[in-house]
């Protein structure tokens, strides 16, 4: 007796299409990211820095500029690691000067728009550790603190290796305790420094290198 064999369902059929194309998406999707961030995994960047701090501990801290210089891998999943170093020169009421300075390291994710070639906007985190110093004719202040941020950007794409890279973080600030310094007698004082908010606007330019 012949063996009859059951037809698949339609609704079975559909939920295979929409398995399969889901896939296609996603593995799309992975590979735009990719390409949004580097042709090649490592790439190096050097950026112009405007940064700031806000709150009541950090009223006479004027905003500044400076730089920041970053090593960069970029992951097959679309995902770049940023690790690098910051310093920015402030003007400071009262003071001849001060900085802002240390190691950060920021993630990010890029994504590719549907019909436009070599613009990827961002998304970003960073966070860093940083050194805040103030000088003065007759005295020295050091704080040490850290900032956590997140922001995002664009990257606008020059060539497979040269991206121009314009950006912002916005976020958390806290430092703790500062040490000041009599020029005149070597004393040191301590007091509260205090947390509040900052700000990280950049504009470089990324190389890939391998």
């Amino acid at each position: 007796m012949p063996v009859q064999r059951s037809r698949p369902h339609p609704k079975s059929k559909m939920r295979t299409a929409r398995v399969v194309l889901t896939s296609i998406v996603v593995a799309a999707t992975i590979t735009h990211s990719v390409h949004a961030q580097s042709a090649q995994p490592f790439s190096i960047q050097g950026s112009l820095l405007y940064s700031g701090l806000s709150g009541k501990a950090y009223d006479n801290f004027d905003p500044g500029v400076g730089f920041e210089v970053q090593g960069r891998y970029t992951t097959a999943f679309g995902l770049s690691i940023g690790i690098g170093f910051q310093h920015t020169s402030h003007h400071v009421l009262g003071a001849d000067g001060g900085s802002l300075a240390g190691p950060f390291v920021e993630p990010r994710y890029a994504f590719e728009i549907k019909g436009v070639n070599r613009i990827y906007p961002y998304v970003s985190v960073r966070a860093s550790a940083l050194k805040q110093s103030i000088s003065g004719p007759d005295f020295e202040t050091t704080a040490s603190g850290f900032t956590a941020n997140a922001g995002g950007g664009v990257l606008f794409g020059l060539s497979e290796r040269v991206n121009v890279d314009v950006g912002a973080t916005f976020g958390l600030t806290n430092f703790s305790h500062f040490v000041l310094i009599d020029a005149a007698t070597g004393r040191q004082v301590t007091g509260n420094t205090g947390s509040g908010s900052n700000f990280v606007v950049r504009t470089g330019l990324a190389v890939g290198l391998f």
